[in-house]
């Protein structure tokens, strides 16, 4: 497990003091203490699926659905269920504990916690930073329909070798379908563009169902 101190502003939610003994992470705000098992709370995030879990006032949210839903951020996540003070992010299904990342938010001086890196980058910036990227290829273009080859990577491009869904919208065009299931972190579709005006511009995009950001394809018809 990747493990970071995100060294928040000063005065930002309310200066939390962390500090881990073995598997615990201790949280203390002033107002309110609490103290978490990453064991415990790893175990239970199902890593078969895509995961953000945010520790936020002694309870596990799963960031990804409610601001899906919300059509909101993590800033709005954090005002709405109350302060997080750590996430565990599952960034593919079915994925490894090397992959799965713990972020721990902290005073902006804080002291060193063994085996946490330190870093001023936002939870949302680092939760970005550790998502798979959708890649794309035209791998053929047979009159018009063309065969688009989809690999799902690490922002460092190394491949990901995983099952994971994938769903996609096209600008122009006529997808064979919108949601395909990569096997291996490998995949292809089709694009009818029967009918689109030759020079449209067009766009691919590709994502999960809570994250749709994670890769595009431009091209001209």
């Amino acid at each position: 497990m990747k493990k970071y101190l995100c060294l928040l502003p000063e005065n930002v939610n309310g200066n939390p003091d962390v500090s881990m003994d073995g598997a615990t992470l201790f949280v203390s705000r002033g107002d309110m203490d609490f103290t978490f098992n990453i064991n415990e709370v790893a175990a239970s995030i199902d890593a078969n699926n895509q995961k953000l879990a945010s520790l936020v006032n002694g309870a596990v949210v799963d960031a990804l659905r409610h601001t899906f839903i919300s059509k909101g951020n993590i800033a709005t996540e954090t005002l709405s269920h109350g302060r997080t003070d750590a996430v565990i992010i599952v960034p593919f299904a079915g994925c490894t504990d090397d992959d799965i990342v713990l972020l721990v938010n902290g005073r902006h001086d804080h002291a060193d916690i063994a085996g946490f890196e330190k870093v001023t980058d936002r939870p949302s910036e680092l939760f970005i930073a550790h998502m798979p990227v959708v890649e794309f290829s035209v791998v053929q273009d047979a009159g018009g329909v063309l065969d688009i080859g989809i690999t799902l990577k690490r922002s460092d491009g190394s491949q990901i070798i995983a099952d994971q869904d994938v769903y996609l919208e096209a600008t122009a065009g006529a997808l064979n379908i919108n949601r395909v299931r990569l096997i291996g972190g490998a995949g292809s579709v089709t694009l009818d563009l029967s009918g689109v005006p030759s020079g449209t511009w067009l766009k691919i995009k590709g994502g999960f169902k809570f994250f749709s950001g994670a890769g595009e394809l431009e091209m001209t018809a």
